[in-house]
């Protein structure tokens, strides 16, 4: 990791440096944490890894309020988690088809 030109973030569940491809991004909207899809949304976000693990490890250790500065409300941990495996999916997908479009060009 770190030898390409992807950032790095930390997730905030378990404290590891990954390419920020490989982690979920969340936003603080209207008090509530959800997940940022498109990465659309500005001003500050947490990163986390897809595994259950490090969401019940931030919901334990109140990793959402310290990461986004402020109390927030997570209503749904079974809703949470399911965004959270659908934008996982959705950017393997997304690299699944970069990497082919790479090979087909002749990686140009």
């Amino acid at each position: 990791m770190g030898h390409n030109n992807e950032p790095e973030r930390t997730c905030i569940g378990c404290r590891t440096r990954r390419n920020a491809s490989a982690l979920v991004r969340l936003k603080v909207l209207h008090g509530k944490v959800v997940v940022d899809r498109h990465k659309p949304l500005s001003g500050r976000g947490a990163w986390l890894c897809p595994a259950s693990k490090c969401l019940d490890r931030t919901l334990r250790s109140r990793g959402f309020q310290r990461a986004f500065r402020q109390d927030v409300f997570v209503p749904d941990r079974a809703a949470l988690w399911s965004d959270i495996c659908k934008q996982a999916k959705s950017q393997r997908r997304g690299q699944s088809e970069a990497v082919a479009n790479d090979a087909r060009d002749g990686g140009a």
